[in-house]
């Protein structure tokens, strides 16, 4: 669903329907993001480390789709929100590799 959506906003934002591009982008990030708590308390909750991997892929996706949304405020002349995306988006990578690189530590 997520590939879905992402990929109906990329096509709003290709056909100029900005405002269609970033309604997709947005629900698309809140389904992420809510998937993404939900993997990471599973994970914690000691259910085995199955969830951990589900989070980092879905981490990515947010980096991903927080990129998409900077391009639909650059494109909208939202030059300020455009960065506050970016800028998200690198702080999700760097918690995202540190985790990976600690998550033995931080989960044992």
């Amino acid at each position: 669903l997520l590939n879905t959506m992402t990929n109906v906003s990329k096509v709003h934002l290709v056909r100029g329907s900005l405002s269609l591009a970033m309604s997709v982008c947005s629900d698309a990030l809140e389904l992420a993001e809510s998937r993404y708590l939900s993997s990471r308390a599973a994970t914690s909750e000691g259910s085995g480390n199955e969830g951990g991997g589900d989070a980092h892929h879905l981490a990515e996706f947010i980096v991903l789709l927080l990129h998409l949304k900077g391009s639909v405020h650059q494109e909208m002349g939202q030059v300020r929100e455009a960065v506050g995306c970016y800028v998200e988006a690198v702080r999700v990578a760097r918690l995202t590799q540190e985790q990976g690189e600690g998550g033995a530590m931080q989960h044992g």
